[in-house]
Formats: structure tokens, sequence, C-alpha cells
């Protein structure tokens, strides 16, 4: 009823059974006309993605049977649970949660009425308060973010008056500074990043801010990436689910890119692909795996797979080139953006390339590389992803997603849709007033 508009309050995260009863409602799809109540989570993500384009059932013009093919969700309620440990079922919830978060937005929800739609189907996520071994609610770290988050202010106001013209500088789009400032994992990313100095964390902002500006990081996802299917191919990039520990799951064949196709692709293309998959990971995919495992996580756990690789092609002046080119952006922009990385099938030469890939990562980032030279990767794999079973076949774990789309993988086919063009990202990202919608 809270959702239909009448006057009653929203039931409490900690409600008790009859109270949950009583509002069932707030479980109902957001679309008109109201459906008929539903009594737990999983058919409620159901009738919150029932309206989608997506579903079969939908009349919407923009389905059709070229969208079917990356189309990752059908309505229907097989798969779907909120329970850790359900395998795929749980990547099956991310384009639903996404387009339902959009779809409230819509109808005007504010960002409080969304937290408690989400709260009441996944459960309230737990503060984040922590990060690694830093208790953010003590000292020193407690003063150092209020002290960044201060100063932060200060610099995008500046910005803000830029934008309006009362400056002649161009400022950068305002969309991303206004949620870091009132984003305590943001500020503690770019502290962490800085060993917790404050001075040098502003400054890394500062030029974070002034890329997101010139590559205008804040729209890229407006506009489709018309080869994008074909850039796969070229460089066999994919997100298979994700980890344990809620850390999405990107998986880079390096043996399998294709050298001489490569070269018809410029520094830039590569770039701006390679932004937009930051930026849709950022708003869209890390959100969702957050609530549908409960716990507050934006950092991706990354598969180099070295299989077939041949080291005198990964040190050519153009490989190089692209490793330098987004490393700036990357670091900069998204910084601890990376939970772990696994390096499987190294070859014994690897440490050639490692010697120059090394020069463009800090010593954060070095530190969570691993490098496995063993023939069965599976042996230090296996173990990080046993509840979400999304360690693909080729390195020792179950499931199958073949070259060259690798659209067995629900997230994958949500990436492919939204960057190609097949379907808008408006669908997911309603307005330029909000960076993340999945609150």
């Amino acid at each position: 009823s809270f959702l239909q508009g009448s006057s009653a309050p929203p039931p409490s995260a900690h409600a008790d059974s009859k109270t949950r009863t009583s509002n069932d409602t707030l479980l109902r799809s957001p679309s008109p006309p109201p459906p008929t109540p539903v009594a737990s989570s999983s058919s409620s993500l159901a009738a919150a993605a029932a309206a989608s384009p997506f579903s079969p059932s939908s009349s919407s013009s923009s389905f059709s049977a070229t969208t079917m093919k990356t189309r990752p969700y059908d309505g229907g309620t097989e798969g779907i649970s909120t329970k850790k440990g359900g395998g795929l079922g749980l990547e099956h919830q991310i384009w639903p949660l996404a387009f339902a978060a959009a779809s409230l937005t819509k109808k005007g929800f504010t960002r409080g009425i969304r937290t408690l739609v989400f709260d009441y189907w996944f459960g309230p996520l737990p503060p984040f308060s922590a990060y690694e071994s830093f208790k953010l609610d003590d000292e020193p770290y407690s003063d150092k973010i209020a002290a960044f988050r201060l100063r932060a202010t200060a610099l995008v106001e500046k910005m803000e008056k830029q934008r309006r013209g009362e400056e002649k500088m161009k400022a950068p789009p305002q969309i991303w500074a206004y949620h870091m400032l009132q984003s305590t994992i943001e500020i503690t990313r770019f502290l962490v990043a800085r060993d917790w100095n404050v001075e040098k964390s502003m400054a890394l902002l500062g030029k974070a801010l002034e890329l997101r500006s010139k590559y205008e990081l804040d729209t890229v996802l407006n506009t489709p990436v018309k080869r994008f299917a074909q850039y796969k191919e070229v460089v066999p990039t994919y997100h298979q689910g994700f980890s344990d520990n809620a850390q999405l799951l990107v998986i880079r064949r390096v043996g399998h890119i294709n050298i001489d196709a490569l070269e018809g692709w410029s520094l830039d293309e590569v770039r701006d692909i390679e932004q937009r998959l930051n930026e849709i990971a950022a708003r869209v995919i890390a959100p969702a795996i957050s609530r549908i495992m409960q716990k507050q996580e934006w950092r991706s756990f990354t598969i180099v797979d070295m299989a077939n690789a041949r080291i005198y092609n990964l040190l050519k002046k153009k490989i190089r080139g692209i490793f330098s080119a987004n490393s700036e952006v990357a670091q900069t922009c998204y910084p601890e953006n990376l939970g772990k990385c696994v390096v499987a099938n190294a070859p014994s030469l690897f440490s050639l390339v490692w010697r120059f890939v090394r020069t463009l990562i800090s010593v954060r980032t070095q530190r969570k590389v691993v490098v496995d030279s063993s023939k069965n990767p599976a042996d230090r794999l296996a173990d990080e992803f046993k509840a979400t079973n999304a360690l693909p076949e080729h390195l020792g774990g179950e499931r199958q997603n073949p070259s060259p789309s690798y659209l067995n993988s629900e997230i994958e086919k949500l990436v492919t849709a939204y960057l190609s063009g097949q379907h808008p990202i408006s669908e997911l990202l309603p307005s330029n007033d909000e960076y993340i919608f999945i609150s």
C-alpha cells in the first residue's frame, strides 16, 4: 500500500511476520496496473521485471528475435533466489534488479524509498564500516574521511561555479562528483589509494575529475559502441558472474587476442570501450551484486588467462600502448577497483611482460596480483567460487561460455545489450540526476 500512494508507513526492515503480511503489497510490480501481491522476494523480482522489454510477454516494440539473443531474463522465477549459494540463479537477478530500480525512479520514488524496497526484498545492507584492516569509524580514519569530504566539497562547488559560467574554465560533469561526496566508499577508495594521505588523495581526486571531464565519463554510456561485438572477438574480455566474496568476475583471455586484427583499432577506440566497461560495472553491475550478496562491494576479481599467449606478441608496441592508455584512467578514476588478479596459465617467460606491466600500476595493486604457472588453475581458483559456481570450464570450473560472444553469462548479456546499443541505456539509467540508481 505504501508504493500505491497511501499514507501507510513503510514496513520496517525488522518487521515481524504479521506486519510483513499486512504490507505485502510492497512487493508489487512498480508498473501499473497493480499485480496480485506476491509472498516472496523471489517472485517479487519476477513481478518487478514483468514489464521489462526482455520479458516474452512484453508488448514493447524493442523486443525482437535479435534482442532475444542477449536477453538474460524471461520474467519467470526459475533460478531466482536471494539466498547465497544459489549459483547461476544469483546472476539471473542482476538485470531485473537494475530494471526495477530504474522503473521505481521513473515513477518518482526517491532514493530513500527505493532503499526501503530493496531492504524488504533482500534485507538491509550491512553498513560500510571497515575496509580491509581499517576501521572507518575509529581515529584517525574517521577524521581523514571527514577532512577529505570537506575539501572535496569545496573543490566540487568551485567546479560547479565554473560549469555555470562564472569562470571561463570548463568544468567536469557533476553526477559522479556529487555521488562521491555522499559516498564513504568512494572517499575511502581515494584515501586508501594514497595511504590515507589527504593531500595526495585530493591531488588524485583533482586528476580524476579532470579525466572524467575530458572523456565525458558521466555520460559515456549514453552513446553505444557500434563495433562492440567485433572488439569482443579481437580482445576476448567478458564477465562471468561473481566470486563468493561478491566481486565481479572479469576474464581476459590474453592468449586469444587477435594481434593482427587489433592493428585496425586505435588506442582511443580501445580506451573508449574499456571506459564503458568500467562505468557500467560501477553504476549497474557492482551495486546489483552488492544487493544480491548483501555486502557492499565494488571491486573486481580478474583472471588473466595466458593460455596460448606468445610473449613476443605481448611486448609489441601496440599492446604496450593499450596497457598504458587504459592504466591512467583506470587507476585515477577507479582507484582500488581491483580486488584480486590471478594470472593463470602463465608461461615461463611471463616475467618479461610483468616487468613492463608493473611500471604502470601502484605497489598496492601489484600486491593483489598472483601469478600461477601451474597446469591446473582450478587448484588456486576453485575456493573463490564455491557458492556462485562462476568459474568457467576452461579454467577448471563447470560453467561453459564459448567464444566468440561469451553470452552464456547473464552479466555479459546485459553488458552486450547496452554497450552495443541493442537496448537504450535509459532503461537502466533513466536520468542524469543520479550516478547509481540501485540504492
